[in-house]
């Protein structure tokens, strides 16, 4: 990707280059990080790869759609009190229950991004 070019997906060789173990397209997720809200994990500009995937396993950074469809990477910690917490794009932890994690619209996993 060059500063030229607009940033969008990232072209399938580059995915097959940068993650082999992917059979193809279908099973990834391109979310373009908008702010720097994740950082330093990711940062405005990336191109974060996520495996596709509906459920909350353990904690790492999740593709969540919210009810305006659009899709943010977001935080999800278990709790060292019970339930789990998720970070929004303003840093703040908030806490959540299994049912809420249940309800949440996951999309994917992390899995790497693509950089400048």
């Amino acid at each position: 990707l060059s500063e030229e070019q607009e940033r969008a997906d990232a072209p399938l060789w580059l995915l097959k280059v940068m993650a082999p173990h992917l059979k193809n397209s279908d099973e990834v997720i391109q979310l373009i990080i908008s702010d720097d809200a994740m950082a330093p994990n990711l940062q405005a500009g990336d191109i974060a790869i996520f495996e596709k995937g509906r459920e909350v396993s353990k904690g790492g950074i999740y593709a969540i759609e919210y009810p305006n469809c659009q899709v943010y990477a977001r935080w999800i910690m278990p709790s060292a009190v019970g339930g789990w917490q998720i970070r929004d794009s303003n840093g703040v932890q908030e806490t959540l229950s299994e049912e809420d994690i249940l309800n949440l619209n996951v999309r994917g996993k992390y899995l790497f991004r693509l950089t400048k």
